[in-house]
């Protein structure tokens, strides 16, 4: 959920986007809770979120810690003689 940032659609409306349809329908199991919780602290009875699974280029998934050394090292193959140097290894 850390990376599904809501948007603000309007003054009472928000959306939400996951990469998944799973996420997508285990916050609409909860979606009433979070939309009952949300209006009650921002004292507003509009308050209402909207789901959506992103589409497949919409976004870029986030990369786990060897995609990102992956990529960089593509971009710069220099990364690869010194992680090799320096006997490195991910975690």
């Amino acid at each position: 959920m850390q990376s599904c940032k809501p948007q603000l659609l309007n003054k009472s409306d928000f959306e939400v986007v996951v990469f998944h349809p799973l996420t997508a329908q285990r916050l609409e199991a909860i979606r009433g809770e979070i939309e009952r919780r949300l209006q009650e602290d921002l004292q507003n009875g509009k308050v209402h979120m909207l789901l959506r699974v992103s589409e497949e280029n919409e976004f870029k998934k986030p990369l786990s810690p060897q995609d990102q050394l992956d990529e960089m090292i593509q971009k710069n193959p220099n990364l690869q003689n010194l992680k090799q140097k320096l006997n490195l290894e991910l975690e």
